[in-house]
């Protein structure tokens, strides 16, 4: 049996407006957590308010995907945080983004995230 994935919880309330949000990407592995492990994410993601909370929160995704740490997205002229993501390796490899100014998290990998808001948030 295939176990779940967090492409499987699909717009959860974090905010008002905002979410968690799988984007299917065309690239990299699947990230594969237990049942339980996917729940007790999605209850901390929920609960995540602040940056700091969501940062705390992917550090905590981090250790279950066995990630190399939780990366930031910066705007070209590096004054304005736009993301926070766990490098899993490689652009190409699914990860967990919080797209930061939209309140959302995202399942897809960083090269697909960034190419779909570079204009958007001006990330170099």
């Amino acid at each position: 049996m295939k176990q779940p994935t967090i492409a499987a919880i699909r717009r959860i309330p974090l905010t008002k407006g905002g979410g968690v949000e799988t984007v299917a990407g065309p690239y990299g592995r699947g990230l594969f957590l237990s049942a339980g492990e996917a729940r007790g994410l999605v209850d901390i993601l929920k609960r995540a308010r602040t940056t700091k909370e969501v940062e705390a929160a992917l550090e905590y995704a981090n250790t279950l995907l066995e990630g190399h740490g939780v990366d930031a997205v910066w705007d070209s002229s590096g004054d304005t945080l736009v993301g926070l993501y766990i490098n899993m390796g490689d652009q190409y490899d699914e990860t967990i983004i919080a797209d930061l100014p939209a309140g959302r998290f995202y399942q897809t990998d960083l090269e697909t995230w960034v190419l779909k808001r570079r204009r958007r948030y001006d990330i170099p």
